[in-house]
């Protein structure tokens, strides 16, 4: 039996008869499994929400918002396969990486990530001394927050600033009381003011978890607060309030809160 070849007539009509049935086009078959439901979804996985409330096909456009509150218009192909966002935010984000590497230059330093989220999502930092941190641009920008590692530079800050309402410190910062037969040179404090009972505490991050720079292994960080904690015990067996500035605080804003908590100021 011989069999009649196909005009184009008739594969036309079979296609239009064909054109509502997943057994057809496998590209349209696999179109038509997305849903308005399946944008909502991914909407959600981003913080965002999809507006729109009837879905035609993956390349038709739909109405999206972002965290922000900006309204888009894109296509479920185009934020699905592209991995694509709100424009608005991505113009943010390229604006805040520049902002971030211009600061850390003004530093001496570099700001090595290549991606911005939010003004609250960590960044990676370089400083001059080639110390390797994470901070947010909040802090480094707008709370003067630098290097955890460049203590030194932190600590003169707080001793500048409250040495406007309390003098300088003491300068004997290896008091007897932290001579001890483990420590037989003594515990040292950074800014003790010994005739008000108090000594304040410049705290890097080696001083909360375990940083290679400082503590080549578990053990080396354990000792570190081993001797934070007995330092502590023995300022607190001698009368000396051990208050500290955190690596991720304001040391203007910190010393400030101290000081009224102490009563030295009003």
């Amino acid at each position: 039996m011989t069999k009649k070849r196909l005009t184009l007539e008739d594969a036309c009509a079979i296609a239009r008869n064909r054109g509502g049935h997943k057994s057809w086009c496998p590209h349209c078959a696999k179109v038509a499994y997305c849903t308005i439901e399946d944008a909502r979804q991914i909407a959600i996985s981003r913080n965002g929400k999809c507006l729109s409330t009837e879905y035609i096909n993956n390349y038709s456009h739909l109405l999206w918002r972002c965290s922000k509150g900006h309204e888009f218009l894109a296509s479920l192909q185009h934020v699905k396969n592209s991995n694509s966002w709100c424009s608005k935010c991505a113009k943010v984000a390229h604006h805040s990486i520049k902002v971030a590497r211009q600061i850390a230059i003004s530093r001496n330093g570099d700001c090595i990530s290549t991606n911005y989220y939010n003004n609250h999502s960590a960044l990676l930092w370089q400083c001059e001394n080639n110390h390797i941190f994470t901070a947010t641009l909040n802090a480094i920008k707008n709370k003067h927050t630098w290097c955890p590692f460049c203590s030194k530079k932190r600590e003169d800050l707080c001793r500048k600033i409250i040495t406007k309402y309390l003098g300088p410190p003491s300068p004997i910062r290896k008091p007897d009381f932290l001579k001890t037969p483990k420590y037989p040179t003594g515990l040292e404090l950074d800014i003790p003011y010994y005739d008000y009972g108090f000594a304040i505490e410049v705290q890097g991050i080696q001083h909360e978890r375990q940083i290679k720079f400082f503590h080549p292994n578990f053990e080396n960080f354990e000792k570190q607060q081993t001797r934070d904690q007995f330092k502590e015990e023995l300022c607190e067996e001698n009368w000396i309030a051990l208050r500290y500035v955190w690596y991720y605080e304001d040391p203007f804003e910190k010393i400030l809160d101290i000081l009224r908590e102490l009563g030295l100021i009003p």
